[in-house]
């Protein structure tokens, strides 16, 4: 603005110039200075004058330069007509979203994940897998030997010959709750020659490898629960 100002007053002051030279030969007085003129109340005037619409122009750009400002920052202060249109297409979608008719995917997810909340329901007892049913029965080996007196385990020759005989190794299966009277019927059924025999007795294998040591039989006999 200084330098404004400066170039105004110079062409203020040559315009003066001009006027004065063109004065002094029309009164035919070429000794009059220009500072004389640039003293005289018109000269003053016009002077003055040209700073005033010096400084009005200044404040008109002022004015424009605050005007502009002012607009752009309304123009920054309202939104985009392209934000505007996302945030109503995200109200208009969660609108949707929210009130979607019935049998919609949204209301398919729902009830999905109700569902997914609830434990399965039990198998169909077709498809079920069978209870273990216990077993009834009891199953063993047995060697029956030819001399009750006996108290160590027969050796491969013995044990060809009592096989040989009908008696030697059998494998019985009983009912898992006989008496004494059933087991007693079971082995003279697998073993007919201890109906002649005069009783029996039942051993297991002892410590050693080839002892042999008597189960003590109860008073009603050898059930299958005592064995």
């Amino acid at each position: 603005m200084a330098e404004g100002e400066g170039f105004d007053r110079r062409r203020a002051v040559s315009l003066l110039q001009e006027a004065t030279r063109l004065i002094g030969e029309y009164s035919g007085s070429s000794d009059t200075s220009t500072t004389q003129f640039l003293n005289s109340e018109p000269i003053q005037n016009a002077i003055s004058q040209g700073q005033q619409q010096h400084h009005q122009r200044t404040d008109n750009i002022n004015q424009r330069q605050n005007i502009s400002g002012s607009t752009e920052s309304n123009t920054s202060s309202t939104p985009s007509p392209s934000l505007v249109n996302s945030v109503r297409e995200r109200s208009l979608g969660n609108f949707r979203d929210l009130f979607a008719p019935y049998g919609s995917s949204n209301r398919r997810s729902l009830s999905s994940s109700h569902q997914s909340a609830h434990p399965p329901s039990k198998r169909k007892k077709q498809n079920a897998v069978p209870k273990f049913k216990v077993c009834e029965t009891w199953t063993h080996t047995f060697f029956c030997l030819a001399n009750r007196e006996q108290i160590v385990a027969p050796s491969t020759a013995l044990k060809t010959r009592l096989q040989q005989a009908g008696l030697g190794r059998k494998k019985i299966c009983f009912n898992w709750k006989a008496t004494a009277a059933e087991v007693k019927t079971k082995l003279e059924e697998i073993y007919p020659k201890l109906e002649n025999g005069g009783g029996f007795e039942i051993m297991r294998r002892g410590p050693q490898a080839n002892e042999l040591m008597v189960i003590q039989s109860p008073r009603r006999g050898y059930s299958v629960p005592y064995l």
